[in-house]
This record gives C-alpha cells, structure tokens and sequence, in this order.
C-alpha cells in the first residue's frame, strides 16, 4: 500500500516541481499556497511543504483532525511574509506591482539554478502568467489581514514541525530570515544545507528524500 504525501508547493510552482521524485512507494497530492480546500487523508500520512507552502500548510496543520505522522517545512517558515521571519513585505509588494513574464524568467532562475544543476527546463511549470500573478495577490492579502495577535500566537504556541530544511543558497527565501524563526522552535529539527532554493534537486525520489528523516 501506498504512503501518501500532502505536498504544499511554493509560489508560482505546479507538479513539473517535483516530477523527477515520482516514486511507486508514495502516492502524492499536490497543493498550491492559494489553495483552501484540502482533502485530508484517512490514513497515515507524511506532510511535506515547500517556500510559501510552509505558511499554507502550517494553516491547514492548526485545523486538522487527523495530524500527519512526519512534517517537513523545506526553506519557508509558517510567517511566509513578515520582516523578521519570513519574505520581506516591502519585497513582496515590489515584485507583485512589477511582475511579468520576462521577469518570471530570472524568477524561476532564483528559484532552481545552481552552479551544479544549470539546466531546469524539465522543472517549469505550465501555470499561465495571470494564474501566478493572481496567486501573488491572494498571498499579499492574507499577509496583510494577519493581524498582531496572530503573530505572537505563531511565535508563543508554533506549530511542531519536525524537520525544517534551510538552503545556505536560498535567493527566494533569505536564509536569515528562516533561522530566525526555526531556532525558536527547539523541537523541530534543523537541517542547513548548501542547496539552491528548490532543495528537492538534490534527491533523485521521494524514497530518497524520506529516507533523510527515519535513520
């Protein structure tokens, strides 16, 4: 029987992300930050979540009814946006006002390009230009609806995570800004590697990558 994965994906991205995982021992659900309607498994399950995904699936964490067996936050914190913690706010603005295609192209070469791993094509998504403008603008305003005292509950009772993977290459999501909210949660485990943005790069299937967290 098939391990099922809830997947959050990061900003912008669809399943071409994470196709080179593809793995005949998990069965995978694929969900964007934006999305509100998730379909929580009946079985055990292992959640993995991914930039801006963090921030989604620490939402969906905090209300469901059946927690996963193994949680993994890769190169995002449950903040998403904020000055401390998560993406610049003024940055993030910025890049919603001034996005187009073309710009979308040095994006995603933020996002995957590594001196060792130049070639990404296989990695891009199919999302038209408006559907990850669209998303942008969701994001922009659930950060600026939190109000203060959500923050301070993100930070006096954080959601347990086990793992927290954070890329010392990381140009998407400023690994400062990650470890600065990852060394307040002493129960999760932090793993700092030296690895672009998109991490799943470094592992050839999901076996691979879940193997990193059962030794």
């Amino acid at each position: 029987m098939k391990t099922e994965i809830l997947f959050f994906n990061g900003w912008a991205m669809d399943n071409h992300a994470i196709s080179h995982l593809a793995d005949p021992h998990y069965h995978v659900h694929i969900y964007s930050p934006h999305e509100t309607e998730i379909r929580e498994p009946e079985t055990d399950y292992i959640l993995v979540a991914w930039s801006m995904g963090v921030w989604a699936a620490n939402r969906y964490l905090r209300s469901c009814q059946h927690a996963p067996k193994l949680n993994i936050a890769i190169n995002g914190t449950p903040f998403g946006i904020h000055p401390e913690y998560g993406i610049d706010p003024i940055l993030f603005q910025k890049t919603y006002e001034h996005l187009t295609p073309e710009g979308m192209k040095k994006i995603y070469h933020r996002i995957f390009y590594t001196a060792e791993q130049k070639d990404y094509h296989d990695l891009l998504p199919s999302l038209s230009f408006e559907t990850q403008k669209n998303s942008l603008a969701y994001l922009l305003k659930q950060a600026d609806s939190t109000d203060n005292s959500i923050t301070q509950d993100l930070l006096s009772h954080p959601q347990a995570w086990d793992y927290a993977w954070v890329s010392e290459k990381d140009s998407m999501f400023a690994t400062k800004q990650q470890l600065n909210y990852w060394h307040r949660c002493p129960s999760t485990q932090t793993n700092v590697i030296n690895a672009a943005h998109h991490l799943l790069r470094s592992f050839s299937s999901w076996s691979a990558f879940i193997e990193e967290h059962q030794a």
